[in-house]
């Protein structure tokens, strides 16, 4: 059973002054315990191209360059779950020109 977590909103581009970066940052933190599974959901209703659009999701680290998650994303993916507090969308390709929500499930 999947347990929602979080939703985000992204550009289809990087934000102004960004090389990547085209959402705010979310947290997986609270997922319940025994976590194993991160869904990233596109919600239909945010934009036309969601079931092809695809993105990355960074690591913002203020001492660091960002380090990538996870690369490819695109509706339905599962990835392996990662407890972290400033996660963010980045390179959105394919999103037509408009925002979009991803939802995030934890299983």
């Amino acid at each position: 059973m999947s347990t929602f977590l979080c939703s985000v909103t992204s550009s289809s581009d990087a934000q102004s002054g960004q090389d990547h970066r085209s959402s705010g940052n979310f947290s997986t933190e609270e997922a319940p315990s025994g976590t194993t599974k991160l869904t990233f959901s596109v919600d239909p209703t945010s934009n036309s191209a969601w079931n092809t659009l695809t993105f990355d999701v960074k690591e913002d680290n203020s001492m660091w360059l960002d380090k990538t998650v996870y690369s490819g994303v695109k509706n339905g993916s599962v990835e392996d779950y990662s407890s972290n507090r400033s996660y963010y969308i980045a390179n959105p390709s394919g999103a037509s020109g408009s925002t979009f929500v991803v939802n995030i499930y934890a299983s």
